[in-house]
């Protein structure tokens, strides 16, 4: 990121910097794929298999904080109102 000409803005709502942030982990985890398909190295290929999981798993970690941070703006608390979905 500090290489490149890239603009991380902070004057945006949460959800746009969450978003931001799942596209920064869709570029590592496919960072590491490619690595783990260039080398010859068994080992190697392991350990970038398991940085692209681990950056997957931050990729629904962050789609997790996304919905749990939307949902007051999607849920109706009421009595009078049946939710289909759990909370």
């Amino acid at each position: 990121l500090k290489e490149g000409n890239e603009k991380f803005e902070y004057n945006t709502n949460e959800i746009s910097l969450y978003r931001q942030a799942q596209d920064i982990e869709v570029r590592s985890r496919e960072f590491y794929r490619e690595q783990a398909n260039q080398t010859s190295n068994e080992n190697h290929k392991y350990i970038f298999g398991k940085l692209a999981d681990e950056e997957n798993r931050h990729y629904l970690i962050l789609d997790n904080i996304i919905e749990f941070v939307q949902r007051p703006e999607r849920w109706l608390e009421n009595a009078e109102f049946y939710h289909l979905e759990q909370y």
